[in-house]
């Protein structure tokens, strides 16, 4: 349940997770890149706006933004004003996601506002390494420029001065995974 009311979903695909679980939101702005995506994620945004007014609930407002979360921060955001950050899946394919991360934490949360990521991450073992240094040409070429060996937790956490970062949870398995939340002071 996120704590106010405004969010930002970075790269949200096709809006599948966009209210879930969070009827006290008003406002979410969602930075799409892909633009095959965007068609589906429209649909789904109104979708949703309508859903909640059917149900009676508080009004909801989604804006869908094409481009990158970079972008977006460079035009139309930076107010500081936004309750939460989702990223889901998105670090591994960013060039540069502690820049992303630092542009969200100063641009985009206000004091008290939370980044929340899920994300694959680096595998532990030598060998899961050396298979995903083999595999990462191809996956990354049919994968939107997926990084399969990034070590994503210590990106996200060095990447500003954050009040708490709380490891959520963390799977291994053939692509290892974790959440995390990171809170700004």
């Amino acid at each position: 349940m996120f704590p106010r009311r405004t969010i930002v979903l970075i790269h949200c695909t096709y809006g599948r997770y966009l209210v879930e679980g969070c009827p006290d939101v008003t406002e979410i702005v969602c930075a799409e890149p892909n633009v095959f995506m965007l068609p589906q994620l429209r649909a789904a945004a109104a979708r949703c706006e309508a859903q909640r007014t059917a149900a009676g609930g508080k009004a909801l407002r989604i804006v869908v933004h094409h481009g990158t979360a970079e972008q977006w921060l460079a035009t139309e955001a930076a107010s500081g004003a936004f309750d939460a950050c989702v990223i889901f899946l998105v670090l591994c394919s960013v060039g540069d996601p502690q820049n992303l991360v630092a542009l969200l934490h100063d641009r985009a949360l206000r004091p008290g506002g939370r980044l929340i990521f899920h994300e694959h991450v680096a595998p532990t073992s030598a060998i899961h390494r050396a298979v995903f240094a083999a595999m990462q040409p191809l996956w990354g070429l049919f994968g939107d420029g997926c990084q399969l060996s990034r070590n994503t937790a210590s990106n996200v956490r060095t990447a500003a001065p954050w009040a708490s970062f709380t490891m959520l949870w963390q799977l291994g398995g053939p692509i290892p995974h974790a959440a995390a939340e990171a809170v700004k002071a």
